[in-house]
Formats: C-alpha cells, structure tokens, sequence
C-alpha cells in the first residue's frame, strides 16, 4: 500500500494533480510477495487486482490526455519481471497507431518509487479501450481485438451494406451422430468427412451441470463472435474433443445429451432472455433472432440429443456485458485522483462523430 508517511506519496500538484500514488507495491504487481503467510493462489490473487488496477488507471490516464502513477519498489531497482508483465497489454491500450516509447516513460525518483508516465500528446487521439467486451473468431476460439481492429468493423457497421453469406458459413449437410464415434458430416457436395472445428464451428462437451446455464455460458462469448460472420456460425453442446493423454488430437467425438433434459422452445426462449438481459448490440437495425437451438439425434442412442445453438449474422455488435465497451478517464480533484467511467456513447461520438447509432 502506498505509506502514508512517505514524503512522495504526500505530493498533490495543483490544476491538476499529476502525479498519483499506486496503492500496491512492486512486490503485488510482480507476484513475488514473500510473505510467507500467503500461497501461491492468494499471491496469484492479489497480482491480478493489483495489475487489474493499474491497467485501469493507466487507461484513464490515456483517455485524460496523461498522467503519472509513483509504485512503491521497496528498495528494488530490478524491474524486469515488471515490464515482461505489463509491456505488451500496456500497448493493447494505446489507441492508435503511435509508439510505446512516444506514449510512455518510466523512471525511478529514489531506490523506493517507480514513476510510470502517461505523456501529453497533442491533437485529437481516439478513446483508449481498457475492455470492448466483445470477441472475434479465428480458427480455433476466440480473440479479443485490438483498438485498430475494433474502429475499422465499427466503420464497416457504420458504411457498408449487409453482405451476402460467404465461406464463412457453418457446416452445411447432414450431421451424422453415433454415440462414443467421431462426428461425420453428409454432404452432396463432398460426401462424408470428418466434422470438424473451425471459424464458425465451435464443440462443448457438456459437463452435467444445469444444462441452461451451462447452454448459455459456453455460447454467450461465441453470440458475440459468430455474429460477426456472414453466415453466422454454431456452437454444439456434446461433441467433446478427443485426446490422447493431455494432448488434444482435433477428433470430434459424440458424447450427446440426456434428450430428456433438452425442450427446444425452453431452450431457445431462456437463451433470448439471457442475451436480452445481458448483452448490448450496436447496429443500424433491431436484430432478428440472434440464436435458434435445434436437437440432432444420436443416432445410436435414442436417448441422446446434440445440442446445436445457431448465431446467425447481425449488421452490427454485440458486446458480451450489458454495458458494452469498459473505458474509464482520470479527474484529478482536490482529494486526489477519481477515476471515472466513460459512457458508451461518448465512445460512439469519437469513433464517429458525423453518424449516430442507435444503443440498446
């Protein structure tokens, strides 16, 4: 914590406040408390709050236009571990196109205070971003995008006209399901091959858990992301991915779920809800059905259903909280720093100021 005896954690300046003491240690960023008390999850713990912290002050610091935080050291003048922990998500957070070493300085003041600094740069700079809370699909999972990729598909939400679908279609055909056998897709087109994962196809292995809850946790980040896609993409709930040992071979195999747990209308009502409740979508339009869940039988097993939960393309974005993109601003007042969140409208009026989108 910063000592409330330390000559510069007292220092204020005036209009306004630069210079804000950190209130974790170099030792809680870096994970190397030495506290013997605490194991290695609670260290872990407080290592994530601690950097979870300073990110987002860092990001306010950003969207202020700058501002510098002083980090206890404790006598410590290696920060190695440091930088190797914050350097790469720190440029993450720069919102355009410049270099860290034009962003930020660090500097020690004494043996005991680290100086990190956000520098003052002139002209008008798009909002920092700490979290968009939305995802993108690559080949295998999911990404989150950087400042760049983020302006230029809210540019293309804003510009271009709903397209066609394209490759990036979910399996087409005839999936064919036995159970404890790999899963196999019947086309026309291309005869039987092996269903696999890719952009648009994602696997669950259902865990025997709530069957909705577990449904709505495993596809709400995948909403997020196949919605993006012409063409839309699927997620299926009991298709586990087999494996030899720990390593993870690429086979699909069915595994299904009990049938009598699975009602479709239920299903898909509860996961309309859910996305109503908590997901933002941005879009020139109201989205038709984001989701529809269908039943594959098993083939084998009668008694046994696949899961597939449709995302279907949307001419906008859905965010995976219900307050959309997480940014924050620094407002330095007379008891010190206050950080405070930024509005996600503001944020749509700097990605584009001459277009209004509607927020739901």
């Amino acid at each position: 914590m910063a000592d409330s005896k330390c000559l510069f954690c007292e220092v204020r300046f005036s209009k306004p406040a630069l210079l804000v003491p950190f209130q974790h240690t170099l030792e809680k960023l870096t994970g190397t408390s030495k506290d013997k008390t605490k194991g290695k999850a609670e260290i872990k713990d407080e290592e994530d709050e601690a950097k979870n912290e300073f990110f987002k002050i860092i990001n306010s610091f950003l969207n202020a236009k700058e501002g510098s935080v002083l980090i206890h050291s404790d006598g410590d003048r290696n920060i190695d571990l440091f930088d190797q922990k914050v350097d790469g998500r720190l440029v993450t957070l720069i919102p355009d196109n410049a270099l860290y070493q034009d962003v930020y300085e660090r500097s020690f003041l004494d043996d005991n205070h680290l100086y990190y600094r956000v520098k003052p740069r002139s002209g008008q700079r798009p909002l920092s971003i700490l979290d968009f809370n939305t995802k993108f699909a690559v080949s295998k999972g999911l990404v989150d995008p950087t400042q760049g990729q983020m302006r230029d598909f809210m540019k293309h939400v804003i510009e271009e006209e709903e397209k066609s679908p394209s490759f990036f279609e979910a399996y087409r055909g005839t999936a064919v399901l036995e159970k404890d056998q790999p899963a196999m897709l019947n086309s026309v087109e291309s005869g039987s091959k092996p269903f696999r994962e890719n952009i648009c196809t994602q696997a669950k292995a259902y865990d025997q858990t709530d069957l909705k809850e577990f449904c709505w946790k495993k596809s709400k980040p995948y909403i997020s992301a196949f919605s993006k896609i012409p063409g839309g993409g699927s997620v299926y709930i009991g298709i586990a991915e087999d494996k030899t040992g720990n390593i993870a071979t690429g086979k699909l195999i069915v595994k299904g779920v009990n049938a009598n747990e699975f009602d479709e209308q239920e299903m898909q009502e509860e996961l309309l809800r859910r996305v109503g409740m908590e997901m933002m979508h941005i879009g020139r339009r109201e989205p038709d059905n984001v989701i529809e869940t269908e039943a594959l039988p098993v083939l084998s097993d009668k008694s046994s259903v696949v899961i597939q939960i449709k995302v279907n393309y949307y001419h906008g974005i859905y965010f995976t909280s219900l307050d959309g993109p997480k940014l924050f601003t620094a407002k330095w007042k007379h008891s010190g720093l206050e950080v405070a969140n930024i509005d996600v409208n503001i944020w749509l009026k700097h990605l584009n100021s001459w277009w209004e989108l509607h927020v739901h």
